[in-house]
């Protein structure tokens, strides 16, 4: 299974939304989402997440 990370740097960003929206419905990929506009972003968790992914999109 294909693993895409997206990491979110703004918040409401329709664009990032619905592009994630539209991957989580197909069933080869595993759609992760970091949202670093969480007051306190896990950097260690992200860093992880970005080695472990097939492909990054930043929002």
């Amino acid at each position: 299974m294909r693993v895409v990370l997206h990491i979110v740097t703004r918040a409401n960003d329709a664009l990032a939304a619905a592009t994630i929206a539209t991957q989580q419905k197909r069933p080869e990929a595993q759609v992760k989402v970091v949202d670093l506009t969480a007051p306190e972003p896990d950097y260690a968790k992200l860093l992880e997440e970005i080695f472990a992914a097939d492909s990054v999109a930043v929002w």
